[in-house]
């Protein structure tokens, strides 16, 4: 039987992030070229790294989703999901939804927030 040591996948975690995070970089560069610009590459990888944690607290896991809650702390500051209302809001009302709706209704009302 095949078995997989604890190691080999701590291993495989990690390459895992990486990855996911080289994206990120590289769609924080296509869609917000500015915070880049501001914050350079060093700074987008903490918040990427910081919203990944973040993003789990409220059980929202899946790449796509955890990629769309660290454009909001690029746009609304890191701490966006505690210092804005209408996070809060979102994320105490959706408590009990799943991640996916979670994610877009809070995405939707970042982007009504955008256009005030």
């Amino acid at each position: 039987m095949f078995k997989v040591r604890r190691e080999q996948m701590d291993a495989y975690r990690e390459a895992a992030l990486r990855d996911f995070e080289h994206r990120v970089v590289q769609h924080v560069e296509r869609c917000l070229p500015d915070r880049l610009a501001t914050m350079g590459e060093d700074g987008v990888r903490r918040v990427i790294r910081s919203g990944i944690d973040r993003a789990a607290t409220h059980r929202i896991t899946a790449e796509q989703d955890v990629c769309r809650f660290i454009d909001m702390m690029l746009v609304f500051g890191a701490e966006f999901d505690q210092e804005q209302p209408w996070a809060r809001e979102v994320l105490e009302r959706e408590r009990l939804a799943g991640p996916f709706t979670k994610i877009l209704r809070l995405h939707d009302r970042a982007l009504m927030e955008l256009t005030r």
